[in-house]
């Protein structure tokens, strides 16, 4: 069986996928499963950069997806609202007061964008 990877990162972008009408450049989104043709060299860049990782089975990566209680982590993108920025902060264990000190775009800047990654 050959190995398959799941994007993890906000998203992945300028993936080459065969179609029908030869290659084209494809955008995946976290939780997406890449395709199997992506060209090996393509595969190793995303995963030394923790963009993807190695795909577990369907039931495995659900029950490590789920937190307890059955609640889901929101996801958010650089198109998110305060709101749900905050919401992803507390999710993750911070501090609301101290996240709606915060503006929009420096949550943006700590959730999405991610400069120093630790």
């Amino acid at each position: 069986m050959a190995k398959t990877y799941q994007v993890i990162g906000a998203c992945v972008t300028n993936i080459p996928v065969s179609t029908s009408q030869g290659t084209q450049l494809s955008t995946f989104y976290t939780g997406q499963i890449l395709p199997a043709d992506v060209p090996e060299a393509r595969i190793q860049h995303l995963l030394s950069v923790g963009l993807i990782k190695e795909h577990e089975s369907t039931e495995a990566a659900e029950a490590a997806a789920a937190p307890s209680g059955g609640e889901t982590e929101p996801a958010v993108t650089a198109r998110s609202s305060k709101p749900d920025l905050v919401a992803y902060g507390v999710a993750r264990g911070e501090d609301r007061a101290e996240l709606e000190k915060l503006t929009r775009d420096q949550l943006i800047a700590k959730y999405v964008r991610q400069p120093d990654k630790q």
